[in-house]
């Protein structure tokens, strides 16, 4: 029976976390690809998971578990009867309520009771080994170990093996085989004598007093801050990059691995890496402080970095609640639902209520915080206090501040050099600190405090607007004689504020930038324009009095600035029209418009919303655009090279495509970036070519790649 119950807590586990993946990639092109979409659905994955805890200990005082086991594998069963799983409802949801809820309302009413029978599976087979006379009864918490391998296995497949081979469609179908096979398991489980009559101590079935609430804290506590550090993670990393499951997939597979490595039959948490975790704060630190300040350093150590600080933190918190976890089975549900609780309100406290009253990811240095306080104090009472905790805390307030204010003293260069001497005064600091618990956490607040007024320290800059919502951080300040909008680290336009150059477009849009060139140089070939992504608005200086504008944004918030903060909008010569939401849902409201250009620049920060680059998104804006018009993507990005993308999908379409890059030493007030072109008319592919020095790129040496769908992309073939 051992064997039956691994092999089926394994696959359990496996087709819980496949299905997390699954549900989120499909549910993104209807979202506009925003970054907090797994965190919704984590937060609604943590919530049943606490339901399905729930559940499984209604069997904790069943001392003969043979009929209430018969009534689970039943409810194993009734899921069957709601398959198939439509993939419409993710791809094209209702928008009839806040994303959130529309989010957590889609997956109730999809998998939601799959997922619930899911959740339990490890928590009552536990119980059944534990109440068997099986000799491995003694230690059913190696079954959670066995769990969270299966987990780990489902997310390193899904990137390697399914999303490579295999659309949504079919992910989705062989997920609903392997869900049949699992119930199948259930059956063979309760096949005679596999099933051995139970044995349950007398001591386990009597009533035992409450567990006393000291107790509760030191098992939610440190699920929590392990749950809000993984989100943290993964919010940092994709929200500059592409809220893709390959991105979700290595923090989330780091916390589960951490679980099969301390809940295992024999504890794997060395001094050595247990020594490491205040370092690992510090690091945490210095991290968070270059991030909101835009510095930045080459992406693949920062993966690294952020990773292993992750890990470091999930074994920590890990490592408490395996010390502290009950020797009586008559607690092992109670010890999971607490478990469960902390980590669904360490996903509520990201995913909800520091979005709304933050303007800055400080979920990074929050989450610290409470892995800080999880850990029990490790200052030796006979250590010398060298240092007044006052005495620390003030000269990390000064160093905190004198930070951004130095750096806007300085030229680049050398504030390069001075970051990176602050940062090392600051890690000393905290290393000060490192052994004094509460200390320690209040330099972290001070760090989240900090994030607050970081931009208004600066000399130089006066912030005129700051906010957070689902989609990113928007912040608008002036600098000299310019006005700037970022998104996150990323600059998304800027406009000068004097009425005599108001009506230049700079950045990626300048007059000498191939967007800016295109729209410029041929007025007389474009009546109709429609631009995907307003950000300032800069591509509408371009609209003349004979030519209509139709902008499609999905961030109403963003219109909001564009039109307070910036003129492009206001005094665009031609008539405008404004549409929010996303903008394949909006293009295929308009249809009195064929449009002569059609302009894509909807990246957030610098990650890619997928689904406006699909096979089948290309097809829709062709359905909007002139037999003798022009599809423009603008792709520039420091970690993906898109070109094979746009080469691969209008191959797919019988289409020409074009690109052009443009140098940051051309123009003063221009940016680098990347522009690409897809056409049906051979006289604009000839236009581009020998007029304005685009190239084909069927004729560059760009890497061969399958085209991307609603139901398929693979993101590994275009990291840089």
């Amino acid at each position: 029976m051992f064997v039956l119950l691994n092999v089926t807590v394994f696959l359990g586990a496996f087709l819980l976390f496949s299905i997390e993946l699954i549900v989120a990639n499909a549910l993104l092109p209807g979202f506009g690809g925003s970054y907090l979409v797994w965190s919704s659905c984590m937060m609604f994955f943590q919530g049943v998971l606490l339901l399905g805890y729930l559940y499984a200990n209604l069997y904790r005082r069943k001392p003969d578990l043979r009929l209430p086991f018969v009534f689970h594998v039943a409810l194993v069963f009734l899921p069957l009867l709601f398959f198939p799983v439509s993939l419409d409802r993710f791809l094209q949801p209702s928008y009839a309520r806040p994303m959130i809820v529309e989010i957590i309302g889609l997956l109730f009413l999809t998998i939601g009771f799959a997922f619930w029978i899911l959740s339990s599976t490890s928590v009552i087979l536990q119980r059944v080994l534990a109440s068997s006379a099986s000799t491995r009864r003694m230690n059913p918490y190696v079954l959670y170990a066995v769990s969270n391998l299966g987990s780990v296995a489902a997310l390193l497949a899904y990137p390697l093996v399914v999303t490579p081979l295999f659309d949504l469609q079919s992910q989705i179908s062989g997920w609903q085989i392997g869900y049949l096979l699992f119930a199948l398991c259930h059956l063979l489980i309760l096949i005679p004598n596999r099933y051995p009559v139970p044995q349950v101590p007398a001591q386990d079935v009597q009533r035992k007093p409450a567990l006393p609430k000291a107790q509760i804290v030191r098992w939610m506590l440190p699920a929590a801050a392990a749950s809000a550090m993984l989100l943290a993670v993964t919010n940092t990393i994709t929200f500059d990059l592409a809220p893709i499951p390959l991105f979700w997939i290595v923090p989330l597979s780091i916390y589960l691995f951490s679980f099969f490595l301390t809940f295992k039959r024999r504890m794997w948490y060395p001094a050595f890496l247990e020594d490491r975790f205040p370092t690992a704060v510090i690091v945490g630190v210095f991290l968070f402080l270059m991030m909101i300040q835009s510095y930045r350093l080459p992406v693949w150590i920062l993966f690294a970095l952020h990773l292993t600080l992750l890990f470091i933190v999930c074994m920590s918190c890990h490592a408490l609640l395996v010390r502290s976890r009950p020797d009586s089975i008559r607690h092992l549900t109670v010890f999971y639902i607490l478990i469960s609780l902390g980590s669904f309100l360490g996903s509520v406290l990201v995913s909800w209520a520091i979005p709304l009253v933050s303007t800055a990811v400080v979920e990074y240095p929050v989450a610290l915080i409470l892995a800080v306080l999880a850990r029990k104090s490790t200052a030796d009472p006979d250590e010398p206090r060298r240092m007044k905790p006052v005495f620390l805390l003030l000269l990390l307030s000064a160093a905190l501040v004198s930070w951004p204010v130095g750096i806007a003293l300085l030229k680049p260069q050398t504030g390069n050099l001075f970051a990176a001497g602050f940062g090392l005064i600051i890690a000393l600091i905290f290393h000060a600190m490192r052994n004094r618990k509460m200390v320690f956490s209040a330099g972290l607040v001070l760090v989240v405090l900090l994030s607050y007024f970081i931009d208004d320290l600066r000399i130089g800059q006066r912030v005129l607007h700051k906010h957070r919502n689902f989609y990113g951080i928007y912040t608008v300040v002036d600098r000299g004689e310019k006005r700037y909008l970022n998104h996150g680290t990323t600059l998304h336009g800027s406009q000068f504020v004097s009425p005599e150059r108001r009506h230049e477009a700079l950045t990626y849009y300048h007059i000498t930038a191939p967007a800016g060139e295109i729209l410029d140089r041929f007025p007389e070939d474009i009546q109709d324009a429609g631009l995907v992504g307003l950000g300032a608005g800069s591509l509408l200086t371009y609209i003349s009095r004979k030519q209509t504008a139709d902008v499609f944004e999905l961030d109403p918030h963003n219109g909001m600035i564009a039109e307070t903060y910036f003129y492009f909008v206001e005094d665009c010569a031609g008539p405008l029209r404004m549409f929010f939401g996303d903008a394949r849902v909006r293009l295929r409201d308009v249809a009195d418009r064929s449009y002569s250009v059609l302009v894509v620049d909807a990246f957030n920060s610098d990650a890619i919303p997928v689904h406006l680059l699909t096979v089948e998104a290309i097809s829709e804006y062709f359905d909007r655009i002139d037999d003798e018009g022009i599809l423009l993507f603008h792709i520039s990005n420091k970690y993906l090279d898109l070109s094979p993308v746009i080469l691969a999908n209008g191959r797919a379409l019988g289409l020409f495509a074009l690109r052009k890059r443009y140098l940051h030493n051309i123009h003063p007030d221009a940016e680098a970036c990347e522009w690409a072109a897809l056409t049906k008319s051979p006289a604009w592919a000839g236009r581009l070519m020998h007029e304005l020095q685009w190239t084909d790129l069927s004729r560059e040496k760009i890497k061969e790649i399958q085209p991307w769908t609603d139901r398929y992309t693979n993101l590994l073939a275009v990291i840089r």
